[in-house]
């Protein structure tokens, strides 16, 4: 079997297709399926292969945050295929979408696991809100 690269997989995966998507949401899909599997642990020097299922866009908010909900199946070594789940929001902050630099991972949940990434929470009643 031949390796696809990764992000063959996103884009091939994330394409909109429903009525009344706009191309936003499906870069928006995208981001949060590479941000993901960028961010999913796995054992060093591994061979590691994953493929994609469907994401769907659970909500969209006006200040350009979209929270995306998907799957994908994971083979590190010679372990086989797990299932795994996500949920991740992504932000827009600049008004080029089409390139990965103006998206950024606010929150993310791999198999029901918060993910902690860049600086640690603030802590409760700080004012300081990530």
């Amino acid at each position: 079997m031949r390796a696809v690269p990764l992000i063959a997989l996103i884009l091939f995966t994330a394409v909109p297709s429903a009525a009344g998507r706009s191309k936003t949401d499906g870069f928006a899909v995208d981001m949060a399926q590479h941000f993901t599997i960028e961010n999913f642990h796995r054992p060093a020097r591994t061979h590691f292969s994953v493929t994609l299922g469907a994401s769907t866009i659970h909500s969209r908010s006006a200040d350009g945050r979209w929270v995306v909900i998907g799957s994908f199946m994971a083979k590190t070594g010679a372990d086989g295929y797990h299932p795994h789940n996500f949920v991740a929001m992504v932000k827009l902050i600049c008004s080029e979408f089409e390139k990965m630099e103006c998206w950024q991972l606010q929150k993310l949940a791999i198999d029901n696991q918060m993910i902690n990434f860049g600086s640690p929470p603030s802590p409760p009643g700080s004012g300081v809100e990530k």
